[in-house]
């Protein structure tokens, strides 16, 4: 079994993809419809690559949150939406870690297990995937969160002209 994960390259890994989508609204009304749309064309558009995709629950969204907060798995996720009226609690106290520590700039401890975030932002007319294929192809427990936002065309001329003014300039003299 084990020559066949190796075979098939995942080295027993498994590999899961979310895709959280937000929109700004006037009212929960309107955003729960924009929602509801743009799920229902994300679903459609993946089931005509031949890919299933569906929709979490609440109770599911939390089971993957608690599995983010305790990824060695050592803590069962245990809910019940009728024990949050009865206790009091949030949703938060069922998904929390025993605790947090941010006690350098480079590493964080989430309970038992240390862990690093690093950040790139991106500014380009067009994404290739192959960057984020290769996150994915790593033999490791990585999460790889996007946040991609579409903006109009001149704001990001103008945005890219900020940075860019912001970059030093040298000039470089031969004096031969």
């Amino acid at each position: 079994m084990i020559k066949g994960q190796f075979a098939k390259g995942n080295n027993g890994l498994v590999k899961t993809k979310y895709a959280t989508f937000c929109v700004e609204a006037n009212s929960l009304k309107e955003a729960k419809m924009r929602l509801e749309r743009i799920e229902a064309d994300v679903i459609n558009n993946f089931k005509v690559l031949g890919v299933t995709a569906w929709s979490l629950n609440g109770k599911e969204r939390l089971e993957v949150l608690h599995g983010i907060f305790h990824p060695a798995g050592s803590e069962k996720f245990i809910f019940d939406w009728k024990e949050l009226v009865r206790t009091g609690n949030s949703t938060k106290d069922y998904i929390a870690p025993s605790s947090f520590d941010f006690c350098d700039g480079k590493t964080f401890r989430m309970g038992a297990t240390v862990g690093a975030a690093s950040f790139i932002q991106i500014i380009a007319p067009e994404l290739s995937d192959r960057m984020l294929a290769d996150f994915l192809d790593m033999d490791s427990a990585v999460m790889v969160n996007l946040h991609i936002r579409s903006i109009d065309q001149t704001a990001a001329i103008k945005a890219v002209k900020r940075t860019l003014a912001a970059f030093p300039r040298f000039i470089i003299c031969n004096m031969n």
